[in-house]
């Protein structure tokens, strides 16, 4: 897949710039509409050797999700919530979920806005919408539960899962 990510860049990382490598995208899909591109990016020199490690690593990572179309916001807000809920199906994590998915759908989102997700490692996870200013849930349980959305076994397609971590061995 031709993407549209760059493969090497540096992120903030809670005030500290981090290289990362693009360790694979994907497109998500859903009843044969694309919905958004998504890359993962994960720290180099800590980068695991596959996407499980990958998900659970508590290292510098960022996903990136670009929009391809408009998309209502009820349906990315039912989108997110189930896949938030067959990542934490006791609900331990309700509200963490729901002040992500406020912050990231406090507007619809169009064709070409962006979702950066940083995982900030031994503290939680950033959400900046539209290169805005990020909101930060310090909890790094959620924050496993966030990159296993789309890297986990629960996740929300294989596809994602696979695409995301297609370049790890690159990223090395």
């Amino acid at each position: 897949m031709e993407g549209i990510f760059p493969v090497a860049k540096t992120i903030d990382v809670a005030g500290v710039r981090s290289p990362v490598k693009l360790t694979g995208q994907a497109i998500r899909k859903a009843m044969m509409i694309k919905f958004y591109q998504i890359a993962s990016y994960c720290d180099s020199a800590q980068s695991p050797e596959h996407v499980d490690a990958l998900a659970s690593a508590n290292c510098p990572k960022q996903l990136v999700l670009t929009m391809i179309r408009d998309v209502p916001q009820s349906i990315l807000q039912r989108s997110f919530k189930e896949a938030f809920a067959k990542n934490d199906p006791e609900g331990k994590f309700a509200a963490e979920s729901k002040t992500m998915l406020d912050h990231m759908l406090i507007a619809p989102l169009c064709e070409g806005e962006t979702v950066q997700i940083t995982h900030l490692p031994d503290q939680g996870v950033a959400c900046s919408v539209r290169g805005g200013e990020p909101i930060v849930v310090k909890n790094l349980d959620f924050a496993k539960v966030v990159w296993n959305v789309y890297m986990g076994p629960n996740g929300v397609c294989k596809e994602l899962r696979r695409g995301l971590g297609e370049m790890l061995a690159a990223a090395k």
